[in-house]
């Protein structure tokens, strides 16, 4: 693209959480899966390979993908109906001039296609079954130290019962007491052991615990298959010249934004730059100022119990894709779609080509000019005839031409005349009309047409008017009068000739005369 001016016009706005802005038509976001992505470009993997093609590898799959997710959820509350509108009339045939540009993170292959998740289930099932055994004997455990508990606590109480009566204790009831005592004795023995044990059963479970933990953290990982790699940005732009995929973008207003990925810190700008004929303008006043000295600047302006790792029965990670629609009416070309990096960095994603339909060019044209002839005599008496010695003369004229293009013109893509692949023929036809650049401008006017021979150099030819003197029989003029003076003043006319030239954009010429911008 031609060097230009951007002209930050704004439309700077999170990814992640798209604000309101003039710039935006509609947006949506929604989550995407390994499931979901399998509608566009996923093969189907063997329990041994995969593929080692990176994901949306080509724009026919990106096509499918978006084709699929609409038809899926279009009919839904899922999808805004602007959205699924305008992704149902172009999508395929890219009408009205729709253009999509789709950025993503690569995705790491060796993640996409990771299939040790399931063997890393089978561990986590082989020790939670361990723990499981553990700790229902662990129950069991704990249930006899329960019984042996309460069973102390019921002699305890017969022991009181007997002992608080206040009575005289019979042979029998010291019996029984002492009894008590000894089976209380046993059963603190027997309670002792059980907690050792039991302390070290709960041990074994918090252990399975920990080991259950790591595990799942290698479950979570294994079946983690959306994993982005986030140090690049890759961009695709959809979009067909001629029936056919082109990634340049002519004078197209009808555009949606699509993100595939989480660009949580990234900043897009959208920019429209200078149009070509307003640079051309603004050298052409400094063009003009350097040759007559007059300024024209201002002329313009989890759930408990299982024996699986937490997430088996649920779909893998996911990743927002969203889509972002911009208005029409905010888009001028040429125009750049930039993403801001959180890093700051500044990464161009599309650039929307101008097609011209104005142009403003400087000439220097060739016509044979009639000559006048300036008689003064004694008398003061002046006469203006046609010279007849020296009837015409072939003169030079730097002209300020405006351009029309009836049928556009594509100016990135302009090369010279013979080169190949080069623009419609019809698009160097134009039609021009001007004025001498001087401090007179109307001295002559031009019209004619214009053939671009390649993008700075034009020929031109056509009808110029030139101011010539009137012819005067005999006129009566002051004393102290030059013939200096009434060829200035004569009273003029314009008289029509075929010129020829050659005209340049004013800022290649003000190159070639080394006047700086």
């Amino acid at each position: 693209m031609t060097k230009r001016i951007i002209l930050i016009i704004g439309c700077m706005f999170s990814l992640h959480a798209y604000s309101q802005s003039k710039y935006i038509e509609s947006q949506k976001s929604q989550l995407i899966d390994q499931e979901q992505l399998s509608y566009g470009y996923l093969p189907k993997q063997s329990t041994t390979e995969h593929t080692d093609k990176q994901p949306f590898a080509g724009k026919a799959e990106i096509e499918n993908f978006l084709f699929q997710i609409n038809r899926q959820k279009g009919a839904t509350s899922d999808m805004t109906p602007e959205i699924s509108s305008w992704l149902t009339q172009n999508l395929m045939s890219y009408g009205n001039d729709a253009t999509i540009i789709f950025i993503r993170h690569p995705l790491i292959l060796s993640k996409l296609f990771d299939t040790s998740y399931t063997a890393i289930s089978k561990e986590f099932t082989a020790v939670c079954g361990k723990q499981t055994d553990v700790s229902n004997e662990l129950k069991l455990f704990d249930k006899d130290y329960q019984k042996i508990k309460e069973k102390y606590k019921s002699n305890v109480n017969d022991i009181d019962t007997l002992t608080t009566s206040g009575k005289k204790l019979t042979k029998a009831q010291l019996k029984k007491i002492a009894e008590k005592e000894k089976e209380n004795e046993d059963l603190v023995t027997q309670m002792g052991k059980l907690s050792i044990l039991i302390e070290n059963y709960k041990k074994k479970v918090d252990s399975y615990d920990t080991e259950l933990s790591v595990i799942q953290k290698k479950f979570t990982d294994a079946k983690n298959f959306l994993v982005e790699d986030t140090t690049q940005v890759l961009t695709t732009v959809l979009s067909k010249e001629n029936y056919q995929y082109s990634d340049y973008i002519l004078n197209k207003k009808n555009i949606m934004i699509i993100t595939f990925g989480n660009f949580k810190n990234y900043q897009l700008q959208f920019t429209n730059g200078k149009k070509r004929y307003q640079q051309e303008a603004s050298d052409l006043g400094i063009l003009a100022k350097a040759i007559t000295g007059i300024d024209l600047s201002e002329l313009s302006k989890e759930g408990g119990g299982s024996c699986t790792p937490k997430g088996d029965d649920t779909k893998p990670s996911s990743l927002p894709l969203n889509f972002v629609l911009l208005k029409r009416a905010e888009i001028d070309p040429p125009s750049a779609v930039e993403m801001v990096t959180p890093k700051g960095e500044k990464k161009i994603l599309s650039e929307i080509h101008e097609k011209s339909y104005v142009g403003i060019k400087v000439g220097v044209s060739l016509a044979n000019v009639e000559n006048k002839f300036f008689n003064l005599n004694t008398n003061n008496e002046l006469t203006i005839q046609s010279d007849s010695l020296n009837s015409t003369d072939l003169k030079a004229n730097l002209m300020a031409l405006i351009e029309l293009y009836p049928f556009g013109r594509d100016y990135d893509r302009l090369k010279p005349i013979t080169a190949a692949n080069n623009i419609p023929f019809y698009e160097r036809i134009g039609i021009v009309g001007g004025v001498k650049i001087s401090k007179d401008p109307l001295e002559a006017i031009f019209t004619g047409a214009s053939l671009a021979i390649s993008k700075e150099f034009n020929v031109v030819a056509g009808i110029s008017f030139i101011q010539i003197a009137k012819d005067v029989k005999v006129l009566e003029v002051g004393y102290n009068k030059t013939i200096e003076y009434l060829r200035d003043h004569a009273d003029k006319e314009y008289k029509p000739t075929f010129y020829f030239g050659f005209s340049l954009s004013p800022g290649q010429l003000l190159k070639s005369l080394g006047i700086s911008k």
